[in-house]
């Protein structure tokens, strides 16, 4: 075995084409570009904090057993605002985990709500028990 290069008797070195690739044309332009519509002017601004303002009150309105609680929850989670909401929704589904101790049963026979309620639940860590 010859030892002089790290490499047995017979076994050849592989030389690599070195990558000589021609700069792109763009150059560092898309990672250096600000677009204007990031900036967010004042009346915008005002705008997005009222629309939250409205939705956190459309939480905090509705009954925390009813359908249109989970069906706003499931959909604030899904357009991926929710982190704006976290406390709310919380507070919402400790609630709703809290009745659903102490009937068992807080949605009836519709499959839709048992299905989204003990997901939404699971999801926040709560125990939901998959079988009676």
């Amino acid at each position: 075995m010859d030892l002089s290069k790290g490499l047995p008797v017979g076994v050849h070195e592989i030389s690599r084409r070195p990558a000589n690739y021609h700069p792109s044309i763009w150059g560092d332009y898309f990672l250096d570009c600000v677009s204007d519509s990031m900036i967010i002017n004042p009346l915008e601004q005002k705008q997005v904090q009222d629309l939250r303002e409205e939705v956190r009150k459309m939480l905090m309105e509705v009954h925390d057993t009813s359908s249109e609680k989970l069906e706003l929850i499931d959909k604030i989670q899904r357009l991926g605002v929710s982190y704006h909401f976290e406390e709310e929704i919380e507070a919402s589904l400790q609630r709703m985990y809290e009745a659903y101790r102490e009937c068992n049963n807080i949605y009836g026979d519709d499959l839709y709500l048992v299905a989204l309620g003990f997901r939404l639940l699971r999801q926040q860590g709560h125990f939901v028990s998959c079988g009676k």
